[in-house]
């Protein structure tokens, strides 16, 4: 007969259970007020050590019914875990977000990532493809990380570059930077005026308030073509534009001005 749980144990079981069928990932961060760091890694990698034999097990012979028959904690990478639900068509155990799993692994270590366009235009709902390689902008140096049949890989980038990371408005740049062809270059004008009705729609959500503000806040750091798709999408929407007509009057715009992130130079009075 097995030992009983530890109430520590159980309680770290219960909320990854909770947060199974969001796909939510965890740190130790998420259980901080269950004990000390190193008591609270030390069940995690237990829990998933448990479960790593029985997920070989199960994935080469592909009967996973032995798998799902008790409570389990997979291993994403270091100091990152998820307990997997069962995909209903697959009968696999599900894997998680890969936004989450990114957001996991460099907010533990402190850094800043920033959204890749592909995964900015999926957010936007301009594209529905879900790419089997998903490249990250941070400024840590991190390892690959495989997931299901994905890859998240990670590429170093300057503060300056990553001026738009954690903020509503870069899903926005990100977005369009990544729709760029289709806005600019000749093609099907209907699914120009798509591709700007999605832009539209989410900065008219409840998260477009806040990626209005910093995308006038930060307008230097937009295209030019940019700010007019941006600004045509809401006139087409019926809604006030982000830009004009202050960005009108400016200098031209390449996305390349100062970071406002930055102090500036120059002589004191």
């Amino acid at each position: 007969m097995a030992p009983p749980l530890s109430p520590l144990r159980l309680e770290l079981m219960r909320r990854m259970q909770a947060g199974a069928a969001a796909g939510q990932v965890f740190t130790w961060s998420d259980f901080a007020d269950l004990g000390p760091h190193e008591i609270v890694e030390r069940h995690l990698l237990r829990l998933a050590a448990s479960s790593e034999g029985v997920y070989v097990t199960s994935r080469a012979s592909g009967d996973w019914d032995a798998f799902f028959a008790e409570f389990r904690v997979l291993r994403v990478a270091r100091g990152v875990y998820y307990s997997p639900s069962r995909n209903r068509m697959t009968k696999r155990p599900t894997v998680p977000m890969a936004e989450h799993v990114v957001a996991a692994v460099v907010s533990r270590l402190g850094g800043r990532w920033l959204v890749p366009p592909e995964a900015a235009a999926h957010e936007l709902g301009i594209t529905n493809l879900v790419p089997a390689r998903l490249v990250v902008e941070t400024d840590l140096r991190l390892q690959p990380i495989s997931l299901g049949n994905r890859t998240i890989e990670f590429q170093t980038r300057s503060a300056r570059r990553l001026h738009w990371a954690g903020r509503a408005g870069g899903v926005v740049v990100q977005a369009l930077a990544w729709a760029k062809d289709l806005l600019t270059m000749s093609g099907d004008e209907q699914e120009r005026a798509r591709i700007r009705r999605c832009v539209s729609r989410h900065l008219a959500s409840e998260k477009g308030p806040e990626a209005r503000i910093e995308l006038q806040a930060c307008v230097a750091l937009v295209e030019d073509w940019m700010r007019g798709q941006i600004d045509l999408a809401m006139e087409e929407a019926g809604l006030d534009p982000v830009f004009a007509p202050s960005w009108h009057s400016g200098p031209a715009g390449d996305g390349e001005g100062p970071d406002p992130d930055e102090p500036q130079s120059g002589m004191r009075p």
